[in-house]
């Protein structure tokens, strides 16, 4: 018995892709028979779809044969030729796939295996590399449009570097980032390398490898989007102070004391917020390991209420609290609580500073165990644009200057660490609605009298209200 050959085959009956591997029987003249065996690739596929960029795996016709975008599956990268037309109609290795042509043009090669190309008119990396015995190429597609605006970020970065000691620091982040992204572009590429030969060779111990390769990218990817936020925080106030401090001795050239004073004023404000800036990082990136312990919700309600009272009250927005039972308690740490309700306070009493009706209203319901708190304002609602990423870093609807974009991100994080969650959406008759699940401090199996009903009034109906 011998091997005869190998190959890629889509089968009409079961559409789904393999590898095949074909052993002629002999003994002796003629052949008795052949024996075929398939590999299933879907499960390389779907590891696939897990890693940063497009995969795609291209046979020796230059057809993508796997994919994790389904409309390059089964699509040359260049039109077929009379001879392989015809072989692929005998043969039919592809089932009745079209193989309509991809738009695909080679615009600068930056490397052997790595070169800028349009695809469907859209600029991308990709990286290619052959697989060992057999002709096939693994090939990682990557959007440039990151990439630009990485490049764009760090030549202003750049250009402001001269003026404070921080920007540089700032610039050599930049830099780092970029290494750090080619590093993981190149890690994306061995893993699905390594994924497609454990299929066929042991597909579980390569798999474990892979996943490694997929936390380093995924933390470089993090890193790369707060360096990002990080910079274009800083870069304004620090822009306006230079102009500020020359300002300054112009005016006191001039003998204009009060308005030199008014600058410097301006200039603490500036370094306040900077302050904020780096206080708020440093939350944001701390996990408490403090013990949850049983808290009075009413309590901690009017604690935050106090917090707030003075802004409430300079913007006539009225507070409305209804905790049912009076006694609810919930399993969380104090500090975190506290500043949970505060922020989201907070963003309501602003977000109605223009509104003609201005009521916040915070209700409590036990419901199986669990304490639900929805916060809500008749402000004008979230944004559309802003609400999928609400809770992203530096994702803001304040003007410049009112907000650093990361209370809420500090706020998810802390409801996560309480072992709760926070959500949010717009209500239909106007206004948004913040909702905060905490585990309550005495479990119950049946709602109390007066409590949201089980189905009518949960988290996913809010927007019928």
């Amino acid at each position: 018995m011998s091997v005869g050959r190998w190959g890629f085959l889509e089968v009409p009956t079961s559409n789904r892709p393999g590898y095949y591997l074909s052993y002629a029987l002999r003994r002796g003249q003629p052949t008795r028979g052949v024996v075929a065996v398939k590999v299933n690739l879907e499960e390389a596929e779907r590891a696939w779809r897990k890693l940063p960029g497009d995969v795609a795996l291209i046979d020796q016709r230059g057809v993508v044969i796997l994919s994790t975008r389904e409309d390059l599956k089964f699509r040359p990268l260049l039109p077929l030729d009379a001879l392989q037309r015809a072989e692929v109609l005998r043969s039919r290795p592809y089932g009745n796939a079209a193989l309509q042509p991809l738009q695909w043009a080679q615009k600068q090669a930056l490397d052997r295996n790595v070169q800028v190309i349009a695809l469907d008119g859209t600029d991308q990396l990709a990286s290619v590399r052959p697989l060992r015995d057999a002709p096939w190429q693994l090939m990682v597609l990557d959007d440039l449009a990151p990439v630009r605006v990485a490049a764009r970020n760090t030549a202003i970065t750049a250009s402001l570097a001269m003026a404070v000691l921080l920007l540089v620091a700032v610039a050599l982040r930049q830099r780092r980032r970029a290494v750090h992204q080619k590093l993981a572009n190149q890690a994306a590429l061995q893993a699905a390398h390594d994924t497609l030969e454990s299929t066929v060779v042991a597909r579980t111990a390569q798999l474990r490898a892979a996943q490694g390769e997929l936390v380093h990218a995924g933390k470089m990817a993090a890193l790369g989007q707060m360096s990002v936020g990080v910079a274009h925080e800083l870069n304004q106030p620090l822009t306006a102070m230079r102009t500020l401090s020359e300002s300054a001795g112009i005016l006191l050239d001039r003998n204009r004391l009060d308005d030199v004073r008014g600058n410097l004023q301006r200039i603490c404000g500036m370094v306040d917020r900077l302050a904020r800036l780096t206080s708020q990082l440093k939350t944001f990136a701390h996990r408490s390991d403090l013990p949850l312990v049983p808290l009075p919700l009413s309590q901690a309600i009017a604690d935050a209420q106090a917090m707030v009272a003075e802004a409430a009250r300079k913007h006539r927005v009225g507070i409305e609290v209804d905790v049912q039972p009076a006694t609810l308690s919930v399993m969380a740490e104090e500090a975190a609580l506290g500043s949970v309700l505060a922020n989201l306070m907070r963003n309501a009493v602003d977000a109605m500073q223009e509104a003609p009706m201005r009521t916040l209203r915070l209700a409590a319901r036990l419901e199986e165990g669990r304490v639900i708190l929805r916060v809500s304002d008749t402000g004008p609602g979230i944004h559309p644009d802003i609400l999928p990423r609400l809770f992203e870093p530096f994702v803001t609807s304040k003007p410049a200057g009112a907000g650093l974009g990361l209370g809420l991100v500090i706020s998810a994080q802390l409801v996560r660490a309480m072992d709760g969650t926070l959500r949010a959406a717009n209500l239909a008759h106007g206004g948004a609605c913040f909702v905060v699940d905490l585990p309550a401090a005495i479990a119950v199996i049946h709602n109390p009298p007066g409590s949201f009903p089980s189905n009518s009034d949960s988290f996913d109906s809010i927007a019928q209200e």
